[in-house]
């Protein structure tokens, strides 16, 4: 609409950018905050007899590797739009009065992305349950003998 209206590239451009920039370090904070609870659930759950349980830390490497990701993708998919519309011929599209914007190709390429995106989430759920399971089977086995036995011998 306000490429129509006449509107500038960066015009156009400026408010996806920030737009997903905000929607990155919204879910970068999140993920901390996960991880932090993750952290301390973990310590909680893999505690032992003595009450000493794994000691997990942040990695500042990988906290600026994810950092240093999550804003490459923002710039890059607060962007893709912007091409998007440099290829879309705004005079047909409005005199068509259509309510989807794009031909047949575009539509089904979106629909595409939202079937991937799909499997690639049922993928990670997938293996999030695997991870818990596994971890959760690790804390719960019989290691073979008890050492506690040895102490009520008389």
């Amino acid at each position: 609409m306000r490429s129509a209206l006449g509107a500038s590239r960066s015009q156009v451009l400026r408010p996806l950018i920030v737009e997903s920039l905000l929607l990155a370090s919204a879910g970068g904070l999140g993920a901390l905050l996960v991880a932090s609870w993750t952290f301390d659930w973990l310590a909680a759950v893999t505690a032992g007899e003595n009450g000493v349980g794994a000691v997990l830390a942040f990695d500042w490497h990988v906290l600026a590797w994810a950092f240093c990701a999550s804003l490459f993708t923002a710039l890059a998919f607060g962007s893709a739009p912007v091409l998007f519309i440099r290829r879309l011929d705004l005079n047909s599209t409005i005199k068509s009065g259509s309510r989807t914007t794009g031909d047949r190709g575009h539509r089904r390429f979106r629909h595409a992305l939202i079937v991937a995106q799909f499997a690639l989430a049922m993928v990670l759920l997938a293996a999030a349950a695997h991870f818990v399971r596994g971890l959760h089977e690790l804390n719960n086995r019989r290691h073979g003998w008890e050492s506690t036995a040895w102490s009520r011998a008389p």
